[in-house]
């Protein structure tokens, strides 16, 4: 359950990562296209807003303002560039590890050599044990997703984080319907900070320590 959880949600952004990526190369493209050859073929397509901007952009060229309307279509171009972009690195901050703590700590975990899928079945491996501890559903991820998966569970209400007595440094979440969403951590620094960055996302959520619980 947990790796196709997370195998969805990596295909989910490896797709808007592409259409972003393509978006933003035709609007490259369209620039190009614009800045050396105009307006070019004039047509009567279109219907609506996009009908009278365009009839206002002709206008424009058609009155000798053609410095505006290169301005105001480059202006257009480079806000959507610009959304483009931010959607290409906030979706690569999801898919490459090293840009995130929760990254930085699977992959000091994990073998070189190791795959994907290798690496959240080895982490639900080692959860499997602790499982029977809980009477609640287990959600288990890897590192580099945690926090954000947890900003996404509706009505989160907990957050529990401590070293167990198994010398495993733990970080539990829990929403209002007792599921559970955990992860291991190598060291005591990589959890501090995956604690302190939730902290910041989400401050009115409890935080408590780990001991507490067991």
């Amino acid at each position: 359950m947990a790796s196709k959880k997370i195998r969805s949600q990596v295909r989910g952004a490896l797709y808007s990562l592409t259409l972003s990526a393509v978006l933003l190369a035709l609007l490259i493209y369209i620039g190009i296209q614009f800045y050396f050859n105009g307006s070019g073929k004039r047509s009567e397509s279109g219907f609506g807003l996009k009908r009278v901007a365009v009839n206002f952009l002709y206008w424009l060229e058609d009155n000798g303002h053609q410095e505006i309307m290169v301005i105001i279509v480059f202006i257009a171009l480079g806000i959507c560039a610009l959304i483009c972009l931010y959607r290409i690195i906030n979706y690569l901050r999801h898919l490459l590890p090293r840009y995130t703590v929760m990254g930085r700590s699977i992959r000091a975990q994990a073998s070189h050599n190791e795959t994907f899928s290798e690496m959240v079945s080895s982490i639900n491996a080692d959860l499997a044990m602790e499982a029977a501890s809980f009477a609640d559903e287990l959600w288990a991820g890897p590192h580099w997703l945690l926090c954000e998966q947890v900003l996404y569970i509706p009505n989160i209400e907990r957050i529990y984080a401590g070293k167990q007595k198994s010398c495993d440094y733990v970080l539990m979440a829990v929403d209002k319907n007792e599921n559970i969403l955990i992860a291991n951590f190598l060291s005591k620094e990589p959890l501090e900070e995956a604690v302190q960055y939730l902290q910041k996302r989400i401050p009115d959520v409890f935080v408590g320590n780990l001991e507490e619980i067991e």
